[in-house]
């Protein structure tokens, strides 16, 4: 049985996961929101918000996506999660 050397060998397991980490983010980048944490009945706002203010009533953990300026001044942004149980259109 012949055994093929390991091509990844070749890098450190901090190169290995610099790199993971950098094709997950490109593709976040890439991949459109389909559904704003703003638009959901439990996105509440706060005028007085602090260090520890979290929008979602359920406390989910939310990202903010703020477009490169490339997109033009027209892009959407704000708080998603690409995923959600608890959406419900406002």
């Amino acid at each position: 049985m012949s055994t093929k050397p390991n091509p990844l060998a070749a890098f450190s397991i901090d190169e290995l996961l610099e790199e993971v980490v950098r094709r997950r983010n490109d593709r976040a980048q890439r991949r459109p929101v389909e559904s704003w944490c703003d638009e959901c009945a439990h996105f509440k706002t706060k005028l007085d918000a602090g260090e520890e203010y979290n929008p979602c009533e359920r406390g989910h953990r939310m990202s903010f996506w703020m477009p490169e300026e490339a997109e033009g001044p027209h892009a959407q942004f704000g708080y998603y999660r690409r995923v959600c149980k608890d959406r419900t259109a406002a």
